[in-house]
């Protein structure tokens, strides 16, 4: 593939991140773990977002956020890794399509099918399923479990276009075996694979569309509570890749 003309910035004054970056799509869960940094955090501007630091020395993950679609996430994501970045979990939310998901359940994608335009600059066909990395799906999955969290596993779809969700795609996707339909992940599991880093997605479903009529869970109880228990884990894990590649040269 062609290399680019255009490239993240990387000078004296971009930061140095650890190995491990948490990115967070929605600005609450942003907020919740911007908490758990601490006072001593640093923030400064990512395009339209914001980059949290942690304190140096400290086991945990810098924070970017929040971001929406496929081309925005993706452009975070290349600056990420040219900063240092190398193991990338992505908090976000998503619609379920299969009737069998309600709002509060939480998803660990297994693929995610491009319906987005980002993923074919990076190898991926619209279409094309896009992987993320085993490693790290399986270490949310078991972090999740370990909290007796109710979670789904199997593939999603990725869109570019929210008001363009069809009854006819919805169909065709759950006849597919797809659980939910989101913005960002196929795009990011192509531009990880391209860069040669790791990365994984968690989704908390916020709103319901496998009876092929919108029904919004935002305002319910237990998506506010399953987005507590995404972000408790996603923290978790991070904290344990951090402390596992520091062990390693």
């Amino acid at each position: 593939m062609d290399a680019a003309i255009v490239n993240p910035v990387k000078n004296h004054r971009t930061p140095r991140l650890d190995r491990v970056v948490v990115m967070v799509s929605a600005q609450a869960d942003l907020t919740r773990l911007q908490g758990a940094l601490g006072p001593s955090a640093t923030c400064r501007k990512l395009y339209n977002s914001q980059l949290y630091l942690p304190p140096q020395g400290s086991t945990l993950p810098a924070l970017a956020g929040p971001m929406m679609g496929a081309p925005y996430a993706a452009a975070i994501l290349e600056s990420l890794i040219a900063w240092g970045a190398c193991e990338i979990l992505f908090l976000g939310w998503c619609g379920s399509i299969s009737t069998r998901l309600q709002a509060g359940d939480i998803i660990v994608p297994t693929a995610a099918l491009s319906d987005e335009g980002t993923a074919a600059h990076y190898g991926h066909r619209r279409g094309e399923f896009s992987h993320p990395d085993a490693t790290l799906r399986r270490g949310l999955k078991t972090e999740l479990e370990l909290q007796h969290t109710r979670l789904y596993s199997g593939p999603v779809w990725t869109t570019d276009a929210v008001f363009r969700e069809t009854r006819t795609k919805v169909r065709r996707f759950q006849a597919a075996g797809l659980l939910a339909v989101e913005m960002e992940s196929s795009a990011l599991f192509a531009v990880a694979a391209f860069r040669q880093v790791r990365l994984a997605s968690l989704l908390v479903v916020s709103d319901e569309l496998g009876s092929l009529t919108w029904k919004p869970g935002f305002k319910d109880p237990g998506f506010k509570a399953a987005r507590g228990s995404a972000a408790q884990a996603v923290m978790a894990f991070s904290r344990q890749r951090l402390r596992a590649l520091a062990q390693t040269p």
